[in-house]
């Protein structure tokens, strides 16, 4: 039964894979899809996209161990997306695409300050990015088929093989149009094994609310104070995602402001509630899974699922594991392609490579390749992620924020503030300083802003972020409202996790809904529907 189960996901899957590929007739289909991605395939594909096996994987492990000291940490991936939108990146970012062509990190830089200066940076810190989250979920995936098929002779390199060629086979086809549409249909496989299926049969095996408070330790298992180690992945989690590169690309692939800002605002919604659940997960395996049941940490999920479901619910469990990773690998690996293509092939300007679709799809095989290289010479699936995030925070966060928000924001300094942020977190690191990923973007803030101020030299911001066409909406104007309502449905998101992750606290929930339901409100207040068709669609 589950592997007829399996065969159907991977039929769905073929044909998903094959009626998407069909429109990608150049790079510019195989980069950005059309920029014609509706509410739904955002909020899937925002959803989908940061929560990989990886994730579950670690924060699970983290959470049988540490307990809800986690769930903050785990986070991370929805707190930068709540605070990209808060910030007015969704709005601000579409808005511009309908004046200049954006397809990476390399072109906001360019348009800003016309130049190709920073390509080089932008596209070294794109491709790190992308290679770490590819990495991660190789290996959780590879860990994962070792266990369940080890017996039969498969070994970790050849799981991580078969779920690189997996990945490869959903995005070498159509690009972005095959990655948001089978992130669509991962969203619909994972979901209801996540929030419903699994869930139960917790509760069913033991895990019921009464019996968790009674069996754990109190102060080891529900103290949300996280220990330091965890508070580092939190703070180069939200850093990272704030100017994460795939939520810029759905940003500016949605067909509209509205649907850009709504669309995103319930994929991170949908992430917030997942991590509160990823933690609950946890907690039950703290008294389904005994120590002597594992041999690490990144063992916890599959033993936990693999105690507490019949037949034919593990092979769901195993199509949704797959859509967990696919879902984030496929992403990532389509931003590190995007990012060669576009950034470096800028720099040679007698050959076009980068509107070359053979090349992009040459791109995705090698970085693929890459990626299963640098799995089965690491360890460690939380590991590898937080050294991604960290160093792509530390070099991009700053730079990226100055340069859409600051007409003083230079160019020289931003690229001195991208290289000395990312090697000041390397130093840092390997100093054992405390939290380096705050020295790290530290040093980044200093650099750009500093030299900014030296050269002293102003030049206009990209359209969206000059402030002009900005709407009044009853009163106040529209990014008001966005960075209102972001804090809003971002504490009252945090506010649910935390009464999900606690199983269960019935406070929590209700406050968090009534919260997260005002935020929400008032997003869309400053969104509203009259708006939702671009200039450029109203011309056309």
């Amino acid at each position: 039964m589950d592997i007829v189960v399996l065969g159907i996901y991977f039929f769905i899957l073929a044909g998903i894979i094959y009626l998407s590929s069909r429109g990608a007739k150049s790079a510019e289909d195989f980069n950005l899809g059309h920029n014609k991605f509706g509410t739904l395939a955002i909020m899937a594909t925002q959803g989908a996209s940061m929560k990989g096996s990886g994730s579950l994987i670690g924060y699970m492990g983290g959470a049988w161990t540490s307990g809800v000291g986690v769930l903050f940490s785990s986070q991370c991936y929805n707190i930068g997306g709540w605070v990209a939108i808060l910030l007015g990146l969704a709005r601000k970012l579409r808005k511009a695409a309908d004046s200049i062509h954006i397809t990476s990190l390399g072109d906001i830089y360019y348009h800003r300050y016309h130049s190709q200066k920073n390509r080089p940076f932008t596209c070294l810190a794109s491709v790190w990015l992308a290679l770490s989250l590819m990495a991660s979920q190789c290996a959780a995936i590879a860990l994962l088929l070792q266990m369940a098929f080890g017996k039969y002779g498969l070994t970790y390199g050849q799981g991580a093989v078969i779920g690189t060629v997996a990945v490869l086979l959903c995005t070498i086809a159509g690009g972005l149009t095959s990655v948001v549409w089978t992130d669509t249909f991962q969203w619909f496989v994972m979901t209801p094994m996540v929030f419903i299926i699994i869930p139960i049969f917790c509760v069913l095996n033991g895990a019921s609310p009464e019996n968790i408070r009674s069996t754990l330790d109190t102060a080891q298992f529900f103290d949300l104070r996280p220990d330091i180690s965890w508070l580092g992945y939190l703070i180069s989690g939200v850093l990272s995602c704030t100017v994460d590169i795939t939520y810029l690309t759905r940003f500016i692939t949605s067909k509209d402001e509205r649907t850009a800002v709504t669309g995103s605002t319930y994929g991170f919604l949908y992430t917030t509630i997942w991590a509160g659940l990823v933690v609950f997960f946890g907690i039950a395996a703290a008294i389904i899974v005994t120590p002597d049941m594992v041999s690490s940490t990144d063992q916890v999920m599959y033993t936990l699922l693999n105690t507490i479901l019949p037949s034919g619910l593990m092979g769901l469990f195993a199509a949704a594991l797959l859509a967990t990773t696919i879902s984030t690998f496929d992403s990532y690996l389509h931003v590190g392609v995007v990012a060669i293509t576009t950034d470096m092939s800028a720099l040679f300007k007698k050959k076009d490579l980068g509107g070359s679709i053979k090349f992009s799809r040459l791109m995705t095989l090698l970085l693929a390749v890459f990626c299963v290289i640098w799995v089965l010479t690491s360890q460690g699936i939380v590991a590898i992620l937080n050294l991604g995030l960290s160093i792509y925070a530390a070099a991009e966060c700053a730079p990226v924020l100055a340069t859409l928000f600051w007409k003083k924001s230079d160019e020289y300094a931003v690229i001195v503030g991208q290289v000395g942020g990312a090697l000041g977190f390397v130093v840092a690191q390997v100093m054992g300083l405390t939290l380096p990923i705050l020295w790290g973007v530290g040093l980044s803030l200093i650099l750009v802003a500093g030299i900014s101020l030296i050269r002293n030299k102003t030049s206009d911001l990209l359209p969206g972020f000059d402030g002009k066409d900005v709407k009044v909406v009853r009163g106040l104007k529209q990014d008001t409202w966005i960075m209102l309502g972001g804090i809003v449905g971002c504490a009252g998101a945090l506010i649910l996790s935390v009464g999900i992750g606690m199983w269960v606290n019935w406070a929590c929930i209700v406050i968090g809904l009534i919260v997260l339901f005002a935020g929400v409100k008032m997003i869309s207040t400053g969104v509203p529907k009259e708006s939702a068709q671009s200039p450029a669609q109203s011309s056309t």
